[in-house]
């Protein structure tokens, strides 16, 4: 399309100070639900996190994951999961969101809200809540839990884990496109879990640790190849010493979402907890915390 240049923006600052680590939850970022009221902040929003004061110069200072509801007036901030690792108790942490929009002129639309919940209450640093009008926000649409890798292919002489599933994966590609790309991380999944998911070929995720590893405590964006049954395996290179076969994984899928989709969407998470053998569905609903014009419920 002609003069089409999507812009992506920053829409929403907040800077608090983390409540708790809860290293052994899957993923994700309390927030209470009258900060997100106040920040233009929604649940299961896709968000950057970022460490001002990182221990370790060297680490990654930037980690995503998605916002997680936490009671209103609770003033907690809980980091959950692998990207514990990234902060300590009582310290400081940068949220930052995104917006897309197709041109300059609606981009200009919106003005960034910064939000400081270092003291209580809140203070607006600059900028008035969001009036979300235009452009696309990532949520999370489905997920899934606790699923365990086999093996990790860094290359094709370099496999680690099950030996016999990996060969057969890497017969199964032979020609597939995924064998010409393992620079990037590439996620294979049997079949029926990307279907019980609804993940899809070529669709772009996030996997995220579930026990919260030292070895892996940051989000990896990968895309999907549907495999064998009953497989998880990961390859691409640099992922060896990182993601170890055993290791329980969490993957996420993201959509983006207007303004008229937002009321409404149901994130449908598939829960396969390998260890108990056992699965359930979990639906986030939107229209549980907003009412039909995007204003937040009491």
């Amino acid at each position: 399309m002609e003069g089409f240049t999507p812009q992506r923006r920053v829409l929403s600052v907040l800077r608090g100070k983390v409540s708790a680590l809860n290293y052994s939850y899957s993923g994700s970022w309390d927030i209470p639900l009258d900060w997100l009221e106040l920040s233009g902040l929604l649940p299961y929003q896709k968000i950057a996190l970022i460490n001002p004061r990182p221990r370790d110069v060297l680490r990654e200072r930037t980690v995503y994951t998605y916002v997680l509801p936490a009671p209103r007036g609770s003033g907690c901030m809980n980091a959950n999961g692998g990207i514990a690792h990234y902060f300590e108790a009582g310290g400081e942490v940068i949220i930052q969101s995104y917006g897309t929009y197709l041109n300059a002129h609606q981009a200009s639309t919106q003005r960034p809200t910064f939000l400081d919940a270092r003291t209580f209450p809140p203070q607006y640093v600059e900028g008035d809540a969001i009036q979300f009008q235009s452009g696309w926000l990532d949520f999370v649409s489905g997920k899934l839990h606790f699923a365990c890798v086999n093996a990790v292919i860094e290359h094709v002489g370099h496999i680690e884990g099950d030996h016999e599933r990996a060969q057969a994966v890497l017969e199964s590609l032979a020609d597939h496109p995924a064998m010409q790309a393992l620079g990037q991380p590439v996620c294979v999944l049997s079949q029926d879990i990307a279907d019980l998911v609804g993940f899809h070929s070529y669709e772009a995720i996030s996997l995220y640790p579930v026990n919260g590893s030292p070895r892996f405590n940051r989000s990896v964006m990968c895309w999907v190849v549907p495999g064998l049954e009953q497989t998880f395996v990961l390859m691409g290179e640099g992922l060896s010493g990182v993601v170890k076969p055993g290791d329980r994984m969490v993957a996420c899928r993201y959509t983006s979402l207007g303004p008229e989709d937002i009321y409404g969407h149901t994130a449908k998470v598939h829960v396969l907890d390998a260890e108990n053998r056992s699965q359930k569905m979990i639906e986030y609903r939107m229209d549980d915390y907003l009412t039909a014009d995007l204003k937040w419920k009491k």
